[in-house]
């Protein structure tokens, strides 16, 4: 469907296109359709022409989307390592920073979160800065308000522990439940939640990871490194050591 589209539309564009470029003496009426019908014949015998060409546009555009997030990732490293909003995990004096976008109903945040877990318990020198990013829906908006607001009384990574261990779609009774659990003050929590601020450290981090090329999680990013998806302990391990040397 979408090759047709495309070839009608340049057969639309075709003479317009004459039109434009030749003036109206440069070419004899007859020798421009004889043209317009050879390049439409060209194009019905070879549809991948047209299809190769959107191809090549579409990878160097991303291309060039994967080159303004490398130089971002530099530009913008102490907003990415250092904002005073973000809560911390692991040693907060850690001589290497993981960086984590994520979603509390991301599959594939949990296992990072397993094998990041694994490595701090190793590694007594790392320091992780979480990144709320509620890519699913209004339930994952709605967990992240909640860990946000969590880091008011400062016990979010204990929320976050228990969020990461718990399986649910985590609607406001299930929230509040694991909130009160781990010793919040749910009415202080419920209007902390509401706090513009909170909405903004969101904002804020939807802004950047836009600017990463982050669409997705978890995203991780280690040094100057940056990778979509979950990764293992080992590639973990190996990354952080890459820093240090």
């Amino acid at each position: 469907m979408l090759k047709h589209i495309i070839i009608r539309l340049l057969i639309f564009l075709i003479p317009i296109t004459f039109n434009k470029i030749s003036g109206q003496d440069a070419f004899k009426v007859k020798e421009k359709e004889e043209i317009q019908r050879i390049i439409e014949d060209y194009i019905m015998a070879n549809p991948e022409v047209i299809l190769n060409s959107v191809a090549e546009m579409r990878s160097r555009e991303e291309r060039e989307r994967e080159i303004a997030a490398k130089n971002n990732l530099i530009d913008l490293k102490d907003e990415i390592m250092n904002n005073p909003t973000d809560p911390v995990g692991g040693n907060p004096m850690g001589d290497v920073t993981v960086v984590e976008f994520f979603d509390y109903r991301c599959g594939y945040c949990k296992q990072f979160y397993t094998a990041l877990n694994e490595v701090i318990d190793e590694d007594d020198n790392v320091r992780v800065v979480f990144k709320e990013l509620p890519v699913l829906g209004p339930s994952s908006v709605l967990a992240a308000r909640a860990a946000i607001a969590a880091s008011r009384q400062n016990l979010y990574n204990d929320f976050h522990k228990r969020m990461m261990e718990s399986k649910g779609s985590f609607d406001e009774s299930q929230l509040f439940d694991i909130a009160e659990d781990v010793g919040l003050d749910v009415v202080r929590l419920k209007k902390d939640m509401e706090l513009r601020g909170v909405q903004g450290i969101l904002d804020d981090t939807k802004v950047l990871a836009d600017k990463l090329s982050i669409s997705g999680t978890p995203a991780i990013i280690v040094g100057e490194e940056l990778i979509r998806g979950a990764i293992g302990k080992e590639r973990l391990k190996s990354l952080i050591g890459q820093v240090r040397n």
